[in-house]
């Protein structure tokens, strides 16, 4: 029984440190329900890392960039569902939404929030598409002076961001026998 611990501590410790890349999205046609991706601003190496403690918004943790791909230790993918035209968002199990007539990330919303994807100029365009709200104007972006992905109304001056999608090549197969 101890060796068998010990293998497995061992087995997850090397996973652990296993990187994953992930690949930029450029083109809306080809995201797919399921995709696991992050958010990105390269020029400083963040992507996106986890709620904020106050979950108003998603922390940033330093990435490897090269070209147009990303690499991590320990991503916290965002999985995206498709619904209809648009796309809910989740980071682990909860919902990423729009918190009405802010630009605060809302976690604990009973209605999911649609986002609209599309890419111009090299950037992803999220943006909140949620029925009935009159500040649908609301998009993701980077925060360069407080570093952070957030919702942000239109003409803020905060920085485009990009997507990446995880290359399920770079996933170890892992053997026990």
């Amino acid at each position: 029984m101890k060796h068998l611990y010990l293998f497995l501590l061992a087995l997850a410790s090397v996973v652990a440190l296993h990187a994953e890349t992930f690949v930029k999205i450029t083109n809306p046609a080809t995201l797919q329900d399921g995709d696991q991706i992050v958010l990105g601003y390269a020029e400083k190496s963040h992507v996106s890392a986890g709620f904020s403690s106050t979950k108003k918004y998603i922390d940033v943790t330093t990435a490897t960039f090269a070209s147009d791909n990303v690499t991590l230790s320990e991503p916290a993918t965002i999985t995206l569902k498709k619904n209809g035209l648009y796309w809910n968002l989740y980071l682990g199990s909860k919902p990423i939404g729009h918190k009405s007539g802010t630009s605060d990330l809302d976690v604990n919303q009973k209605t999911i929030t649609n986002f609209a994807i599309s890419f111009e100029n090299g950037n992803a365009q999220v943006v909140s598409q949620t029925p009935g709200k009159n500040d649908n104007e609301v998009f993701f972006a980077y925060n360069a002076s407080s570093p952070r992905f957030s919702l942000y109304h239109a003409g803020s001056n905060m920085k485009g961001i990009s997507l990446y999608r995880l290359d399920e090549s770079t996933i170890p197969d892992v053997v026990v026998e």
